[in-house]
């Protein structure tokens, strides 16, 4: 099963959801500045941070987008499709994730539905294929439970091993040294290939549509666990909204910290190497 048979797939259940009303809009912040301070974070709070925000399957590599991306909003107005898909554009290419040019096949697929309980679970029970691949990281821990339990937002990511090619790591800002030891590379890397996520739109009440571009950028950029609400970082809007609060505004500084560490990290190197490059640069960008 490749990525092309998957998507058909995909855009056929995405079909049958149809558009509902959204969150007011509000202005989209811009994209991250490059002048990042993390504050409040101990070394083991980072690593604790990183490994939530990069899930990967035991004993593989931590996967990131290597190759274009491509994004395809469903079922939103056009103003708010337009919206989404110009932050998630937005924020790649400012960690230097590259980003095809349309027309081109989705990769990064969203879909907006009042019903996503029933559309996760018509994903799951009809076409069980999708997540028994084992040349797809789409099916690990407990993914397809996760997906089927009810929440705002819900997402899966389909990995794939390839070879390693320097040529896209971090744009020519790789870490080749690790606590000053050498660097240990492996000749395969694993791929991100495909990102779907289901919104609920019934459930986004109370929510702006800066804070969820934001986190629908961090969703598929990074692949967290669905279980991730740290408070300083745009994955707690949902938390904070349902204890009364506000939540950030959007990316936070320790969001964008941690997306230019997972594409500045070497993609060669094995998961514990890989996250401690990108809690390296968490630190630094931490206020002295």
């Amino acid at each position: 099963m490749t990525t092309l048979t998957i998507l058909p797939l995909l855009l056929a259940l995405a079909g049958t959801a149809s558009a509902q009303q959204a969150p007011a809009p509000v202005a989209v912040p811009t994209a991250p500045d490059a002048d990042i301070v993390v504050q409040h974070r101990t070394d083991a709070a980072i690593a604790r941070m990183v490994d939530a925000m990069t899930q990967t399957r035991h004993g593989f590599q931590v996967a990131r987008w290597n190759e274009a991306i491509c994004p395809l909003v469903l079922d939103l107005d056009p103003l708010h499709t337009a919206l989404i898909d110009e932050r998630i554009v937005a924020v790649a290419k400012s960690v230097d994730v590259p980003v095809a040019t349309k027309p081109c096949a989705p990769s990064v697929v969203i879909v907006a539905t009042a019903d996503a309980d029933a559309l996760a679970k018509a994903l799951v029970d009809q076409h069980p294929g999708l997540f028994g691949d084992p040349a797809y990281g789409i099916r690990h821990g407990n993914t397809i439970t996760d997906l089927k339990a009810s929440r705002p937002v819900r997402w899966i990511n389909a990995t794939r091993t390839g070879g390693a090619d320097s040529r896209r790591i971090g744009a020519g800002n790789a870490l080749n040294t690790y606590n000053g030891g050498s660097r240990i590379a492996h000749t395969t890397r694993e791929n991100t290939v495909l990102s779907l996520v289901i919104v609920d739109t019934a459930r986004l009440s109370h929510i702006t549509w800066g804070q969820l571009a934001d986190y629908l950028s961090l969703v598929t950029l990074a692949n967290p666990a669905l279980s991730v609400a740290a408070p300083d970082s745009v994955m707690s809007i949902f938390a904070t909204r349902d204890a009364g609060g506000r939540g950030p505004a959007g990316l936070t500084p320790a969001d964008t910290a941690l997306l230019q560490g997972l594409y500045r990290s070497d993609s060669s190197l094995g998961s514990g190497m890989q996250r401690a490059q990108i809690a390296d640069q968490i630190k630094k960008a931490r206020k002295p």
